[in-house]
């Protein structure tokens, strides 16, 4: 489930920047027409002479909408919103998947009583989960975030929210902290018996 919502947030941030690849392509080419158009003229540029388009497009120009912004503010927007939907996305589907194994087995349980067989006493007892450990996680969070805290730093420079990989790198560090102290913990415990 995690690998679809990956391939799902791959794939709007795809799009999203070939959209505004195609929006910034399809401006600069408009830009590019406007000014020859002017040039080709060889009249003197005022006001008067531009139509309504061109104005609007060297007013763009000035405040440097082309340059500054590449994805545009609905870009900017869309993919700040991609995890957040990615997320919402995943948990629906887990809950729809699990919702549909409970129905599967009441379904199971029900033909079961109704053609007279016994049920098993454990029938309804889910297997017990390995216990996961807390240095696994904390290994992977703090993978996570020194990959985001270095490739930030080493790619985009010191001007990125390289910051933000610090966040799973502390999750990280106290999952491991975690570990060590459950493992205290459960020493005395294994001696007592």
């Amino acid at each position: 489930m995690k690998k679809l919502g990956i391939l799902l947030l791959f794939i709007m941030i795809t799009w999203v920047v070939g959209q505004a690849n195609a929006t910034t392509q399809g401006s600069s080419h408009a830009a590019k027409d406007t000014a020859t158009q002017v040039t080709s003229t060889n009249q003197s540029i005022t006001p008067e002479s531009l139509s309504g388009d061109q104005l609007v497009e060297i007013e763009r120009i000035k405040a440097g909408a082309n340059s500054d912004h590449p994805l545009g503010n609905g870009g900017i927007v869309i993919i700040s919103i991609m995890p957040f939907l990615t997320a919402i996305l995943i948990v629906f589907i887990v809950m729809y998947s699990k919702r549909k194994k409970e129905q599967q087995l009441m379904l199971l349980y029900q033909k079961a009583i109704e053609s007279g067989r016994d049920i098993p006493e454990d029938f309804f007892k889910r297997p017990e989960d390995a216990p996961k450990s807390y240095l696994l996680k904390g290994l992977i969070w703090t993978g996570v975030g020194l990959g985001l805290t270095i490739g930030g730093l080493i790619l985009m420079g010191y001007d990125s929210p390289w910051a933000f990989g610090l966040i799973p790198l502390l999750v990280g560090v106290a999952y491991g902290i975690s570990y060590f102290v459950e493992q205290k913990h459960k020493k005395p415990e294994s001696t007592n018996e």
